[in-house]
């Protein structure tokens, strides 16, 4: 069978809905007898100065097709083969996302598939004037990365939380069908249950760690001369955007820092790698509650520098599945994170301590610290990796 995977986005943009699509275009080829093409936005070049890091810029898609296989060829070592088709897209600044420009059905069906997976179904379709997806391909699959009912809520209040969430549903019914083909989906494939209820929608983590990660990890797994395999401390990485949960994480350290003030207990410094658009905000709340956060700017999780941290917080709960959770686990590391079904996956891991309260919070925080995170089984670095990620989307 042909399959055509259709995304939102996709590298250079270190987004989780750019990196872990390419990812599954590369398992899919390299793991089944599929033929796979990628299906992906090509941006102007006004757009692509917004999108893009490091001043990164294309003239052409074949010269950003050579960088995408180039960073997959780094984070897996492998070079599969999958076709890369583009479609015009353009990236809006009021909605942060890239949108198609026409109908995107006409472009997936040059590519002769007969599945389509549809990375944002909901996403792709918000501004959608062609036919119903279901009408043009055999079966179609909806993967629900983001959980927009949440940002809606948190960004525009109650009445466009209640507005997103009939919308989302409604076009998830329309374009994704199942066996019985109704109005546009086949299948939708929900992360977590962190976001809505969807017609014919089933509960799978898809996603997988890339096994750089891993490596990066079993490089730490046996101690050094001197007996500690980490050196550093506590660390954050993501955009800095209140909806990534820099609210939370802010409250959080608060209470530690007045929890412990009494105690024989040193405040920790927490390094945070990221960028975005409260960064200003963000570090003056900070400062206002004399927290110790040294703001680091952009790296890649890859980066060395990262790798000899003991701990990952992460206290977002607007994620879907947090992307840098599942790759902190791969390295060896302490992740710690919220009860919340956005962590449901990575919560059945060893060195994943879930905290329920800001108490529990402070309690984990102090013992990661002081405690080395055990090496993951062998069960278990399996689990985290895309092959299994792959088994588990054929079988969703």
């Amino acid at each position: 069978r042909h399959v055509a995977i259709v995304s939102t986005a996709t590298i250079p943009w270190m987004t989780g809905t750019a990196v872990n699509p390419l990812l599954r275009a590369a398992y899919m080829a390299h793991c089944t007898d599929l033929k796979v093409t990628f299906v992906v936005p090509w941006l102007a070049r006004c757009d692509q100065d917004t999108v893009f890091p490091n001043n990164l810029s294309f003239e052409a898609p074949h010269q950003q097709e050579v960088c995408m296989r180039e960073w997959v060829k780094q984070r897996t070592g492998l070079s599969p083969e999958f076709d890369i088709v583009w479609y015009p897209g353009r990236y809006d600044r009021t909605m942060l996302g890239i949108f198609p420009v026409g109908d995107l059905t006409r472009v997936v069906m040059e590519c002769k598939a007969d599945v389509v997976i549809l990375e944002e179904p909901e996403h792709l379709t918000w501004f959608h004037h062609g036919p119903r997806w279901t009408e043009r391909f055999n079966h179609v699959v909806g993967i629900i990365h983001t959980s927009y009912r949440e940002l809606s809520r948190r960004n525009a209040g109650i009445v466009m939380y209640g507005i997103s969430t009939v919308f989302n549903s409604l076009l998830c019914a329309i374009h994704c069908h199942k066996a019985t083909r109704p109005v546009f989906l086949d299948q939708v494939v929900k992360l977590s249950d962190t976001v809505q209820q969807f017609p014919r929608s089933v509960t799978m983590c898809v996603h997988g760690a890339a096994p750089s990660f891993v490596q990066a990890g079993a490089a730490k797994a046996a101690p050094t001369e001197g007996g500690k395999r980490f050196s550093k401390g506590a660390y954050f990485l993501g955009k800095i955007v209140y909806g990534k949960g820099w609210e939370e994480l802010l409250a959080l350290l608060d209470f530690h820092q007045r929890h412990t003030k009494d105690k024989q207990t040193s405040h920790p410094t927490i390094d945070a790698y990221g960028s975005g658009e409260a960064f200003e905000s963000v570090r003056r709340k900070a400062e206002k509650l004399n927290l110790s956060i040294n703001f680091l700017g952009r790296k890649d999780h890859l980066d060395p520098a990262i790798q000899d941290y003991q701990v990952f917080i992460n206290a977002s709960t607007s994620d879907v599945v947090a992307t840098t959770s599942m790759e902190a686990l791969a390295m060896g590391k302490w992740l710690i994170c919220a009860k919340h079904p956005c962590n449901a996956f990575v919560s059945t891991f060893s060195n994943c301590l879930v905290y329920s309260s800001p108490a529990q919070f402070s309690d984990h925080i102090e013992h990661a610290l002081k405690q080395e995170p055990p090496p993951l089984s062998a069960d278990e670095l399996r689990n985290l990796g895309w092959e299994a990620a792959t088994e588990r989307m054929l079988d969703a």
